[in-house]
């Protein structure tokens, strides 16, 4: 199936497309943690400040940017492994 799709003489490009999305991926990790720092240090004044209403909308937003991150490493791990793995994939198409 992949054979098809990437001709195998082009596994090197699929190599190249796969280090180039894991750079972007990257990229957008780092913006999510950054995010996520900052929103736990605006929680923390939202409690130390008795506003716990606020806090506890702002802990589900919190949450979705943590499983966001969550997601980007799984896709980088994964770009990882079809790297490491694709000469055995081209071996047995």
């Amino acid at each position: 199936m992949f054979g098809f799709l990437f001709g195998w003489r082009k596994a090197s490009r699929c190599k190249k497309l796969i280090r180039h999305v894991q750079c972007r991926l990257k990229l957008l990790k780092n913006k999510r943690e950054s995010i996520i720092r900052q929103s736990c240090e605006v929680i923390v004044q939202l409690i130390k400040s008795g506003q716990d209403h606020k806090a506890f909308s702002r802990v589900g937003q919190l949450i979705r940017d943590q499983n966001m991150k969550d997601a980007y490493d799984l896709l980088d791990h994964f770009g990882e492994l079809i790297v490491i793995r694709l000469r055995y994939i081209r071996r047995h198409k």
